[in-house]
């Protein structure tokens, strides 16, 4: 045989050893919310890579602009009723809803001063899944509606009050002490007190398996005084 068609037929091998090669792609995990859906895929490979991408009735759902359904990453609130997904591409946040039957992706307006990533890691669901919090920022994913509030940036929000005057962040985790705090915010003036809790009752808190989200859905509000107060826990 030539020289010339053997390295022919060695390339032809090459190829069809690198199909018979190819990382296998798998779905980790699928999210459906009526017709809307986010699936999680990876390519296994020594390290491997993981994407998001979207679905409107089973259709791969292209944001505008964009000539394929890959993004980032997607998230949706633990609320049941929860219909809206965020999910981060570019240089911003975006929702993806249903809009008079259609389905439609709009870029979300996060916090100044944080890039999409960040915006899209440090926000918390809230609001039984109607809205994303930040420290000093609130945004209500269904309207894009954006509501500053005094918190102070420093302090890890877990979630806020149905009338959004009172925000619940971390406080104290003393193992020594037995104490465990919640740290109550009111979000007009930024003036904060401290629930102090045993922390034997309490260790509830300091699950993050499913999430904060999780956690702040366990809060139990009540009115009182024209004002939502934190009974739960107490």
């Amino acid at each position: 045989m030539p020289k010339s068609y053997q390295l022919c037929f060695c390339f032809l091998i090459l190829i069809g050893c690198s199909e018979c090669w190819a990382a296998p792609i798998e779905l980790v995990q699928k999210i459906d919310r009526g017709p809307l859906s986010c699936t999680e895929m990876v390519e296994r490979r020594r390290v491997n890579n993981y994407w998001w991408e979207l679905f409107a009735r089973g259709k791969p759902f292209l944001p505008q602009g964009r000539d394929t359904n890959k993004v980032g990453a997607c998230k949706i609130s633990l609320q049941p009723t929860a219909d809206s997904f965020v999910f981060l591409l570019g240089d911003y946040i975006w929702r993806f809803q249903m809009i008079n039957d259609t389905a439609v992706a709009t870029p979300i307006q996060g916090p100044p001063g944080m890039d999409s990533i960040q915006q899209f890691k440090t926000s918390v669901w809230s609001c039984n899944g109607e809205c994303l919090l930040w420290p000093g920022h609130l945004v209500f994913v269904k309207t894009g509606e954006v509501r500053k509030l005094t918190i102070p940036p420093e302090l890890d929000i877990m979630g806020i009050s149905p009338d959004l005057k009172t925000a619940v962040a971390e406080g104290r985790n003393d193992l020594d002490s037995g104490i465990l705090s919640l740290m109550l915010i009111d979000t007009t003036t930024g003036k904060a007190s401290e629930r102090i809790l045993n922390r034997n009752q309490h260790m509830w808190l300091l699950d993050r398996r499913k999430g904060v989200e999780a956690v702040a859905l366990q809060f139990k509000w009540q009115r009182q005084s024209g004002k939502d107060q934190l009974t739960y826990p107490n």
